[in-house]
């Protein structure tokens, strides 16, 4: 025999297992395709395609409540339960210091509603702050920088519920790293001279709080995709990136002696009126400083939307 022949007389068994070994593995497949049949991996792979897809995971708005004399730890332990709840759960968390360290011990609080029209006694009732401290799924909330007093023309706001300014629905995109939070709107709250600021002659300006975005390290904020959204100054967030400063301190504007917990700064630069209705804000979050902003991809995305309501 030639060593030509017995190389082919080698090389033919070989082939016949690997022949054998392609038909079984074939087989293998075609059964479990047949009972429809899904191994583990199979399964986690669809799972991945599904985040891949951007679904809607739909977040619970916590209630209000009264902060009214309670110590910092009180407040503090309050923070942790809800955040040990939400999507921004950690093992480690502690509230910010530059956010919650100057909270005063057994003070009163801005109470909601006399925030929403003013009132001389500007403590009662739920805090203002707990719609932030309760909800930190709600990375950037809204508030007004300016106070609504009482009267005729402002009375349907005094009373109706879109004056909280309590999302209506809080919609969580975890493959985009983005939250939608929507509200309601009247349009007796929009316009260069809106009614409820006619003693002014003066459009109802909204404020952006950044504290809960803040606390979990967001600093940096900028504003994109406008929708019927007039910005206060010409310096503002929607042209640069601004670094955020929300933080709770005892402040003497509730006019209670002693002073009231209350949130600060001002910030002029997140501040905004709604010249029409629906209205939307985009909102990039950064944890550092984007060295080129409109490129460079945000930490955590946030969007605001304005629905209108006639009630």
């Amino acid at each position: 025999m030639s060593d030509l022949d017995k190389k082919n007389n080698n090389i033919i068994p070989v082939l016949l297992l690997l022949v054998a070994a392609v038909f079984s593995l074939f087989s293998v497949y075609y059964k479990s395709f047949l009972n429809n049949e899904e191994t583990p991996s199979n399964l986690e792979a669809q799972e991945e395609t599904t985040q891949y897809l951007g679904e809607t995971q739909y977040l619970d708005i916590n209630p209000t409540e009264e902060y009214n004399y309670k110590s910092k730890q009180e407040i503090y332990s309050i923070r942790k339960e809800y955040v040990s709840n939400s999507i921004f759960a950690s093992r480690n968390y502690t509230p910010r210091e530059e956010v919650f360290g100057q909270i005063g011990d057994g003070k009163p609080w801005w109470g909601l509603k006399t925030l929403r029209c003013m009132k001389k006694d500007r403590t009662k009732g739920d805090s203002a702050v707990s719609r932030f401290i309760n909800n930190p799924n709600q990375l950037i909330n809204i508030m007004i920088p300016y106070g609504v007093y009482k009267s005729e023309a402002t009375e349907h706001y005094c009373n109706s519920e879109y004056s909280k300014f309590i999302p209506t629905e809080l919609g969580y995109d975890e493959y985009d790293s983005k939250i939608t939070a929507k509200y309601n709107l009247h349009r007796e709250a929009t316009g260069e001279k809106s009614p409820l600021m006619a003693k002014y002659n003066r459009p109802f300006y909204i404020e952006l709080i950044g504290l809960n975005a803040r606390d979990f390290g967001y600093d940096y904020i900028m504003l994109s995709h406008m929708n019927n959204v007039s910005m206060l100054d010409e310096s503002n967030a929607s042209k640069h990136v601004y670094r955020l400063l929300d933080y709770i301190h005892v402040g003497n504007s509730c006019g209670v002696d002693g002073g009231c917990n209350n949130i600060s700064p001002e910030n002029r630069e997140l501040m905004f009126y709604v010249t029409d209705l629906p209205a939307s804000i985009d909102v990039k979050l950064w944890k550092n400083y984007p060295e080129n902003p409109e490129f460079d991809k945000p930490d955590f995305k946030y969007s605001i939307i304005f629905e209108e309501i006639n009630e």
